[in-house]
């Protein structure tokens, strides 16, 4: 078991006033049976109307709004997280991570590519293992190559991206490959930016994998949501009325305790 403390800032920038701006927010980690969170503080500025919801995925959402006319826009939320693998408990499975997503739908290449790859001897966590090690071999991490828009099969055409992309190529491999698979959002130890990683349904559990770093997912990360992919769970998401350019930071901090 590890305890991690950790701190989750974005900050947006309007080069000219905005209003109504409407927004969802999944930026603070839940607790399950593999972590438990506490949240030292969050915030959310300018003061806006806040409700709390929970989405379909069972992610913890804040719906939130501002009417009036703002050029800045930031969440923040630290605390800490006691990460434990040895109480993961097993789940029940909902089919629709067996399925293909927006943002994970297998084109030919693709296809191809698993086909070329595909486990012959392996069983259970270690074929999605040797999936990801495949994968790693075959792509090559580039910032900026991609965006959030980019799907599996465009990331997979360019042969560079980033970890988003990392996950959605392992997520279509495994589905291609018959074992259940999901997007995670979080954190990892360190400082930066945040992470995505994938999750694979073996054996009743959900198993954490890494591609983008080709391991296991260790005590070290933080999860903060899931989804088919990375448009279930993005941690931001909003609209605004104004002809505005957009500056966005975002830092993360997760160091040990």
């Amino acid at each position: 078991m590890k305890k991690l403390r950790f701190l989750y800032r974005m900050q947006l920038w309007f080069d000219r006033p905005v209003i109504d701006h409407y927004f969802v927010l999944r930026f603070v980690p839940q607790s399950d049976s593999v972590q438990k969170i506490t949240v030292d503080s969050r915030s959310v500025e300018p003061a806006a109307s806040l409700g709390e919801q929970t989405d379909g995925f069972g992610n913890h959402m804040f719906v939130g709004d501002m009417r009036e006319q703002h050029s800045h826009f930031s969440y923040e939320v630290c605390g800490t997280a006691e990460v434990d693998l040895n109480r993961r408990m097993p789940e029940q499975l909902h089919p629709v991570f067996r399925c293909e997503s927006p943002l994970t739908k297998a084109d030919e290449d693709l296809r191809d590519f698993y086909k070329k790859i595909c486990p012959s001897e392996t069983c259970g966590v270690q074929r999605a293992v040797s999936l990801m090690h495949s994968l790693y071999a075959h792509f090559r991490y580039v910032p900026g190559s991609t965006n959030v828009r980019t799907t599996a099969a465009d990331a997979w055409q360019k042969g560079t991206g980033v970890c988003q992309d990392y996950a959605h190529i392992l997520i279509t491999l495994c589905r291609l490959d018959g074992i259940p698979a999901r997007y995670v959002a979080g954190m990892m130890l360190g400082e930066g930016a945040s992470h995505a990683w994938a999750e694979v349904y073996v054996d009743g559990m959900w198993t954490a994998l890494d591609p983008a770093n080709d391991c296991l997912v260790t005590e070290d990360y933080i999860k903060i949501a899931h989804g088919r992919d990375y448009s279930d769970c993005a941690v931001d998401r909003g609209v605004f009325k104004g002809n505005a350019l957009q500056t966005q930071n975002v830092y993360v901090k997760v160091e040990e305790i």
